[in-house]
């Protein structure tokens, strides 16, 4: 079996363990279909001050809801797959102690939430492996790895080479392979920049925060309420315009459409 087909048995394994045998809230039907189209998961204001999780097409359009459960979610990030979502959830933003992780299966709706991990760890960022079989958390007590499903989860605090894979997954880069991480800059506040190795600081954008990683050669940030993908260094920058968007746009993770099939 080659690692394609493997990745392609894995998400939809996963998919099919994360259904399981009841009805529920199907978030994405007849809007955007994982797997098939690329989309973009985001934070932003829902209701009674929670910030909730919301999707979009990412060549524009309509916003969609995602989450509804005036708990506080962030930090959200897509599996390569685009089928599978983990996020945190908390009771209140300031809820730093009950902050879990969870995972969303987007074609059901049907979700499974992790214990709290060891130590009181509290997860602030997110990313999957390139495969999508492990997640990788970085928390106020260091990094740690979850089994994502079908498999049990299994935290792992994560040390030497395995912390450094991990650290990779969870920092945006430009390129494939990434040659240039993303970042806030040192030397001009409030600007985004590119750090290429060896090379001094490149400034990308004054005001943009949050960069994702947009394909293999394509970088998004925020600026304010926009969404700008930008190709290359210094490629051209072109916005995601989404109607009726709600306020407090943060943490976007895009799912990109899968590639053509070889012939």
């Amino acid at each position: 079996m080659n690692p394609g087909t493997r990745t392609s048995h894995f998400a939809l394994l996963a998919l099919v363990t994360l259904a399981g045998c009841r009805d529920t809230f199907y978030p994405l039907k007849n809007r955007i279909t994982p797997g098939i189209d690329p989309f973009v998961v985001f934070v932003a204001d829902g209701q009674m001050g929670a910030r909730e999780l919301w999707a979009g097409q990412a060549g524009g359009g309509s916003v969609y809801q995602v989450t509804y459960t005036l708990a506080d979610e962030d930090a959200p990030t897509l599996a390569p797959s685009g089928g599978v979502l983990a996020f945190t959830r908390g009771a209140t933003r300031a809820d730093s102690v009950g902050r879990h992780i969870w995972f969303m299966n987007l074609v059901s709706g049907n979700e499974r939430e992790i214990p709290a991990l060891p130590d009181s760890a509290v997860p602030l960022a997110l990313a999957f492996s390139d495969d999508g079989a492990t997640l990788y958390a970085r928390t106020t007590k260091g990094i740690w790895s979850l089994s994502a499903p079908p498999s049990a989860p299994a935290p792992q605090r994560l040390s030497g080479p395995d912390s450094l894979r991990a650290d990779s997954a969870l920092t945006v880069y430009l390129g494939d392979p990434g040659y240039a991480r993303i970042g806030p800059c040192v030397q001009h506040a409030q600007t985004l920049c590119a750090f290429p190795p060896g090379l001094e600081e490149a400034p990308l954008q004054e005001g943009g925060f949050d960069p994702v990683h947009w394909g293999s050669d394509s970088i998004g940030y925020l600026v304010g309420d926009r969404l700008l993908v930008r190709a290359g260094v210094g490629g051209r920058v072109r916005a995601v315009t989404w109607a009726r968007m709600p306020a407090g746009l943060r943490r976007p993770t895009y799912a990109p459409a899968p590639p053509p099939p070889r012939p």
